[in-house]
Protein backbone atom coordinates (compact mmCIF):
# COMPACT_ATOMS: atom_id res chain seq x y z
CA UNK A 1 0.00 0.00 0.00
CA UNK A 2 1.17 3.42 -0.43
CA UNK A 3 -0.07 6.59 0.90
CA UNK A 4 0.14 10.25 -0.68
CA UNK A 5 1.40 13.10 1.74
CA UNK A 6 -2.09 13.71 2.77
CA UNK A 7 -2.81 10.67 3.87
CA UNK A 8 0.49 9.83 5.71
CA UNK A 9 -0.10 13.10 7.52
CA UNK A 10 -3.55 12.09 8.29
CA UNK A 11 -2.21 8.59 9.44
CA UNK A 12 0.84 10.27 11.17
CA UNK A 13 -0.89 13.21 13.22
CA UNK A 14 -3.92 10.74 13.78
CA UNK A 15 -0.85 8.34 15.72
CA UNK A 16 0.66 11.26 17.62
CA UNK A 17 -2.74 11.88 19.03
CA UNK A 18 -3.39 8.62 20.26
CA UNK A 19 0.23 8.17 21.88
CA UNK A 20 -0.52 11.98 23.65
CA UNK A 21 -3.62 10.05 24.85
CA UNK A 22 -2.97 6.71 26.34
CA UNK A 23 -4.65 5.83 29.55
CA UNK A 24 -5.88 2.89 30.77
CA UNK A 25 -9.26 3.62 29.59
CA UNK A 26 -7.78 3.84 26.23
CA UNK A 27 -6.18 0.52 26.13
CA UNK A 28 -9.58 -1.42 27.95
CA UNK A 29 -10.97 -0.01 25.00
CA UNK A 30 -8.60 -0.92 21.87
CA UNK A 31 -8.34 -4.80 23.49
CA UNK A 32 -12.55 -4.70 23.11
CA UNK A 33 -12.09 -3.80 19.42
CA UNK A 34 -12.06 -5.88 16.81
CA UNK A 35 -8.94 -4.81 15.11
CA UNK A 36 -7.09 -6.03 18.81
CA UNK A 37 -8.91 -9.71 18.66
CA UNK A 38 -5.40 -11.65 18.05
CA UNK A 39 -2.75 -9.27 19.12
CA UNK A 40 -2.04 -6.00 21.70
CA UNK A 41 -2.83 -2.76 20.98
CA UNK A 42 0.84 -0.53 20.59
CA UNK A 43 2.53 0.98 23.24
CA UNK A 44 3.65 4.23 23.29
CA UNK A 45 7.04 3.14 21.56
CA UNK A 46 5.28 0.74 19.13
CA UNK A 47 3.98 4.02 17.84
CA UNK A 48 7.25 5.39 17.15
CA UNK A 49 8.89 2.47 15.89
CA UNK A 50 5.49 2.98 13.27
CA UNK A 51 6.07 6.05 12.93
CA UNK A 52 9.22 6.27 11.77
CA UNK A 53 8.46 3.10 9.01
CA UNK A 54 5.39 5.24 7.97
CA UNK A 55 7.37 8.79 7.62
CA UNK A 56 11.02 7.23 6.84
CA UNK A 57 10.65 3.64 5.21
CA UNK A 58 13.88 2.69 3.96
CA UNK A 59 15.35 6.45 3.73
CA UNK A 60 18.58 4.98 5.76
CA UNK A 61 21.48 3.81 3.09
CA UNK A 62 21.94 0.53 3.45
CA UNK A 63 25.23 0.97 4.40
CA UNK A 64 24.45 2.48 7.69
CA UNK A 65 22.11 0.77 10.34
CA UNK A 66 19.48 1.79 12.21
CA UNK A 67 21.48 0.82 15.17
CA UNK A 68 24.72 2.44 14.43
CA UNK A 69 26.17 5.09 17.01
CA UNK A 70 26.64 8.54 16.25
CA UNK A 71 30.28 9.29 17.58
CA UNK A 72 30.65 13.19 16.40
CA UNK A 73 28.06 15.94 15.43
CA UNK A 74 29.85 18.51 13.07
CA UNK A 75 26.34 20.62 12.26
CA UNK A 76 23.12 20.72 13.75
CA UNK A 77 21.50 23.48 12.22
CA UNK A 78 17.78 23.17 13.50
CA UNK A 79 19.06 22.04 16.94
CA UNK A 80 17.70 18.72 16.72
CA UNK A 81 19.92 18.23 19.71
CA UNK A 82 21.84 14.83 17.96
CA UNK A 83 24.59 13.95 20.73
CA UNK A 84 27.39 11.35 20.34
CA UNK A 85 26.21 8.03 21.66
CA UNK A 86 22.58 7.94 20.15
CA UNK A 87 21.34 6.11 17.07
CA UNK A 88 20.57 6.52 13.80
CA UNK A 89 17.23 5.46 14.94
CA UNK A 90 17.19 8.64 17.27
CA UNK A 91 18.76 10.38 14.42
CA UNK A 92 15.17 10.20 12.11
CA UNK A 93 12.85 10.14 15.40
CA UNK A 94 13.86 13.67 16.46
CA UNK A 95 13.59 14.39 12.53
CA UNK A 96 10.53 13.19 12.94
CA UNK A 97 8.90 15.22 15.62
CA UNK A 98 10.20 18.09 14.41
CA UNK A 99 8.65 17.84 10.90
CA UNK A 100 5.36 16.18 12.62
CA UNK A 101 4.71 20.24 13.55
CA UNK A 102 7.20 22.61 12.98
CA UNK A 103 7.68 23.27 9.47
CA UNK A 104 11.32 23.38 10.30
CA UNK A 105 13.46 21.87 7.81
CA UNK A 106 16.27 20.29 9.88
CA UNK A 107 20.37 19.31 8.66
CA UNK A 108 22.39 17.38 10.35
CA UNK A 109 26.04 16.09 9.41
CA UNK A 110 27.66 13.48 11.43
CA UNK A 111 29.69 10.58 11.78
CA UNK A 112 29.13 7.16 13.48
CA UNK A 113 31.28 4.61 15.43
CA UNK A 114 33.54 2.48 13.59
CA UNK A 115 33.62 4.65 10.20
CA UNK A 116 35.40 7.93 9.13
CA UNK A 117 33.07 9.06 6.57
CA UNK A 118 30.50 12.17 7.47
CA UNK A 119 26.74 11.21 6.71
CA UNK A 120 23.83 13.65 6.48
CA UNK A 121 20.66 14.00 6.80
CA UNK A 122 18.60 16.12 5.60
CA UNK A 123 15.13 17.75 5.53
CA UNK A 124 13.19 14.27 4.41
CA UNK A 125 15.65 12.83 6.86
CA UNK A 126 17.27 10.61 4.31
CA UNK A 127 20.68 9.50 5.64
CA UNK A 128 23.35 9.32 3.05
CA UNK A 129 27.22 10.05 2.68
CA UNK A 130 28.02 13.67 2.94
CA UNK A 131 28.92 15.49 0.20
CA UNK A 132 32.48 16.39 0.49
CA UNK A 133 32.45 20.00 -0.54
CA UNK A 134 29.59 20.12 2.23
CA UNK A 135 31.83 18.59 4.61
CA UNK A 136 34.73 20.66 3.74
CA UNK A 137 32.33 23.97 3.71
CA UNK A 138 30.41 23.25 7.14
CA UNK A 139 34.31 21.82 9.11
CA UNK A 140 35.32 25.66 7.72
CA UNK A 141 32.17 27.52 9.02
CA UNK A 142 32.60 25.42 11.96
CA UNK A 143 35.85 26.93 12.61
CA UNK A 144 34.96 30.46 11.49
CA UNK A 145 32.36 30.37 14.15
CA UNK A 146 34.95 29.03 16.79
CA UNK A 147 37.53 31.48 16.09
CA UNK A 148 34.77 34.65 16.28
CA UNK A 149 33.54 33.35 19.75
CA UNK A 150 37.15 32.60 21.03
CA UNK A 151 37.84 35.08 24.05
CA UNK A 152 41.49 34.11 23.85
CA UNK A 153 42.13 35.28 19.97
CA UNK A 154 40.03 38.93 21.04
CA UNK A 155 42.72 41.47 21.09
Amino acid sequence: MTLNKQETAAVLFALRRLQESFNQDLMLAMKDSDHFYDVDPPSASDIDVLCEKINYGNSVSDELSKTAVVREVILDDDELSITPGGTIAEVLMAGGRMLDGSGMHPTVLFRVEGDDRYWVATVEMNIGLADPEFVKDSLANQEDDDYEHDPTQET
